[in-house]
């Protein structure tokens, strides 16, 4: 991916276009009216991290684990992934 980037960067270099990155979700107004005061984590965070990091190890163990260890990988992931949610 990295390869691809740069000579899609050097293409747009060499035609003079200077690219502007955009990233969703960062909202810069909010994130500077949230300067003086005390920052909430949002709940939710933690438990995606672990959804995603659950379904990495099903991604790299599941083809090489037994039937009944790929399945209970499977349903955790597929449980965590499931909480992440909602906040009960």
């Amino acid at each position: 991916m990295r390869t691809e980037v740069e000579r899609d960067m050097d293409l747009l270099m060499k035609q003079k276009t200077q690219p502007l990155f955009v990233f969703d979700g960062f909202d810069l107004h909010d994130f500077q009216a949230k300067e003086n005061k005390m920052i909430r984590a949002d709940p939710l965070v933690e438990r995606r991290r672990a959804a995603w990091d659950e379904w990495l190890k099903l991604a790299e163990k599941g083809p090489m684990a037994d039937p009944k260890d790929r399945e209970e990988l499977t349903r955790h992931t597929r449980e965590l992934f499931e909480n992440c949610t909602h906040v009960p």
